[in-house]
């Protein structure tokens, strides 16, 4: 607890951030796999698929993120896995969320 206190403000913004950002992943893995009920391993690795297509492409514009979701959900309809296709949606877009936060901090 010491360690926090010894942090500045924009530190800790960002520290906030990232524990949210955490909870947001852990949640969309739990509904995903316990609500939907979709395979877990599946879950997981659509969800790191789509974190780590966000952070290749955080500083795209905002049409190829609109482009990249409608894709994402296009092929959800696809293959009958709507509700896992949403849920990457909405991961994607907190992860931008989060990122562009993190890097207007920096400065």
């Amino acid at each position: 607890m010491d360690m926090f206190k010894k942090l500045n403000f924009k530190d800790k913004q960002n520290l906030i951030i990232m524990a949210a950002f955490a909870v947001a992943f852990l949640a969309a893995i739990l509904v995903g796999a316990l609500a939907f009920h979709q395979p877990l391993v599946a879950v997981v690795c659509i969800m790191l698929l789509d974190i780590a297509i966000a952070v290749c492409l955080h500083n795209a514009e905002l049409w190829l993120h609109g482009t990249l979701m409608i894709v994402v959900l296009i092929v959800g309809i696809l293959v009958p896995r709507i509700s896992t296709a949403v849920i990457a949606v909405i991961m994607y877009a907190v992860t931008i969320c989060a990122l562009k936060y993190l890097f207007a901090n920096e400065n």
